[in-house]
């Protein structure tokens, strides 16, 4: 059952376009460095949508380096919500990787790479795209959460 806030702001009908929308928000809030609303904003969404995995993944990517343990948690929550579709869950497995990388933990990065990769699409068609994400694991480790690809 929705709360009376969750229907203002139009969960009810239109949810993931709306949750779409503050995620953005709070990406737009990193680009101009205001770590601080994003984190709020991320916040935010774990309250309004606790079955989305984008709040909880998004303040994990903003915890890191710094606080990469908590980021893990943050990430294994993520991954429990019954809303994780392929393309956050693989959000999801890179945080992971980026905060396995900050704790020096080899073997748990290379897991979530290879579930990253597992997830991908598989065949010919695809493997420009496998690829691609291979580069982006392997080469941008230290960024600040990123978007779902």
């Amino acid at each position: 059952m929705l709360t009376p806030i969750q229907i203002a702001l139009g969960l009810d009908q239109d949810g993931p376009r709306q949750l779409q929308w503050l995620a953005e928000s709070a990406l737009l809030a990193i680009s101009f460095g205001q770590e601080d609303r994003a984190a709020q904003i991320y916040r935010g969404l774990q309250v309004l949508a606790p079955n989305e995995p984008i709040g909880w993944v998004g303040l994990a990517g903003l915890l890191l380096p710094d606080r990469a343990e908590d980021a893990l948690g943050l990430v294994d929550v993520a991954l429990r919500k019954s809303h994780c579709e392929l393309e956050k869950m693989v959000w999801c497995y890179r945080v992971r990787a980026m905060a396995c990388q900050a704790l020096g933990d080899v073997t748990g990065r290379d897991a979530a790479e290879a579930a990253v990769l597992r997830l991908l699409p598989t065949g010919a068609a695809s493997s420009s795209v496998r690829e691609a994400q291979r580069q982006r694991l392997t080469g941008a480790m230290g960024g600040r959460g990123g978007t779902p690809s």
